[in-house]
């Protein structure tokens, strides 16, 4: 945490291709499903639409875009707000301290930039990718199971 280290959805998503190639040398021949919750969720399924990678299956819990208006009154203008905030206080702070302020979790400055891009815009701009994130994410074969939480804020 802090200035000297900073990172975002590109290292993210290198991270979740290496740790996969390792399981998979590890383990060869089992059925993959990769999976996660909430921006995890949203990160499996980018890797997955970028890579083609070799995953038989994906599992998606209380994921999807964050983009602001996909949501209903009354979250839609707060989250709208915080949208706009969140970047300007990770700025401020050298991570965002989503604990703390009971938003989310702490993450890193390049983590909430790439977030709140996609929030404010409804589309997924990686820094540093040239790729269509949503073109590729159209073209993404595999199952996909979903769940949501009733009370999934």
């Amino acid at each position: 945490r802090g200035r000297a280290r900073d990172w975002g959805y590109g290292e993210l998503l290198r991270d979740i291709g290496a740790s996969f190639a390792a399981a998979r040398a590890a383990a060869p021949g089992l059925i993959w499903l990769l999976g996660g919750h909430s921006l995890g969720g949203q990160l499996a399924l980018l890797y997955v639409s970028q890579v083609r990678a070799p995953i038989d299956g994906l599992a998606l819990i209380g994921s999807g875009t964050p983009y602001w208006r996909n949501f209903r009154w009354p979250q839609r203008w707060p989250l709208r707000a915080a949208f706009a905030l969140a970047p300007l206080v990770a700025g401020t702070w050298g991570y965002y301290p989503g604990r703390r302020l009971g938003f989310g979790g702490n993450e890193s400055r390049g983590v909430i930039r790439d977030w709140t891009r996609s929030a404010r815009s409804g589309c997924y701009l990686i820094t540093g990718q040239d790729m269509d994130a949503d073109a590729a994410l159209a073209e993404v074969r595999q199952p996909v199971l979903v769940l949501h939480a009733r009370d999934d804020r």
